[in-house]
């Protein structure tokens, strides 16, 4: 399978796990709904930043193509493993399902915005719009953890 099938193939598996994920509601037992949806945000923000990084650094010569997609493809299962998080928070109120919508839409701007930058890095060799997206996905991220107040 050539590189960009095979990258659509695996971005339609992972929008489906992160569907997956958010669309179920499991039992935990942690701390109270804002504290884990916040852990899951501050997993989802991490991500999103390492794969800015990755992308600075690539700009800055100081990381190939390969290593820089390859961060990437792990940033996004970091967010798919944060959408699990979100996915698995059980809320009992109107407010507390609120938060968790708030926080799966978050996780999943994250998700889009690195999946997106790894399929475009190898045919984009200007990378400002990749850049600007990543950036707005961890503004998107910051604003529902101050949301959630789990952060």
């Amino acid at each position: 399978m050539d590189p960009v099938a095979r990258r659509s193939v695996l971005r339609a598996v992972g929008a489906m796990a992160v569907g997956s994920a958010l669309a179920g509601a499991g039992c935990s037992s942690r701390g109270g709904v804002p504290t884990e949806l916040g852990e899951a945000l501050t997993q989802a923000r991490a991500a999103v930043r390492s794969g800015a990084l990755a992308l600075d650094l690539l700009d800055r010569g100081r990381t190939s193509t390969a290593a820089a997609q390859t961060t990437l493809h792990d940033m996004a299962r970091e967010l798919t493993a944060a959408g699990q998080q979100v996915a698995t928070v059980t809320t009992r109120r109107a407010d507390q399902r609120r938060l968790r919508e708030i926080a799966a839409s978050a996780v999943l701007t994250g998700w889009r915005a690195v999946a997106d930058a790894e399929d475009a890095l190898d045919r984009h060799p200007e990378r400002t719009a990749l850049r600007s997206g990543l950036a707005d996905a961890d503004h998107t991220i910051e604003q529902a953890i101050t949301a959630v107040g789990g952060g």
